[in-house]
C-alpha cells in the first residue's frame, strides 16, 4: 500500500505511515519497521508478493527508497567524519 501509492497530485492524497497504522490498528513505529526496504523486499518475494498487481512499480519504489536511505546514511557519515576532523583540528590550535 505504501510503496504502491502514487506521488502527490492535485486530486490524490499521499498514503502516509499513520494512515496505514490506523487502518491496521498498529502503532506507527510498528508500521515503520515493516516498511523498511529490506523487509518490504522480503514480503514481495513471498507467494502473495509474486501475484501482486503492479509488482514492478512497487519493486521500483522500494529500490528508490533503499537508494535514498543509503545516500542519507552516507551523507550523515561524511558529515560526522568532517565534524570529528574539525574538532581535532580545533584542539591542535
Amino acid at each position: 500500500m505504501f510503496y504502491s501509492a502514487q506521488a502527490t497530485t492535485s486530486c490524490r492524497r499521499t498514503v502516509h505511515q499513520w494512515d496505514i497504522a490506523k487502518a491496521y490498528g498498529k502503532s506507527r513505529a510498528a508500521i515503520s519497521k515493516v516498511l523498511k526496504p529490506e523487509y518490504a523486499l522480503g514480503v514481495m518475494k513471498t507467494a502473495e508478493g509474486l501475484q501482486m498487481k503492479g509488482r514492478t512499480m512497487v519493486l521500483r519504489a522500494i529500490r528508490e527508497e533503499s537508494k535514498k536511505k543509503k545516500m542519507q546514511r552516507q551523507h550523515q557519515q561524511q558529515k560526522q567524519k568532517g565534524d570529528t576532523h574539525e574538532k581535532a583540528r580545533q584542539k591542535r590550535t
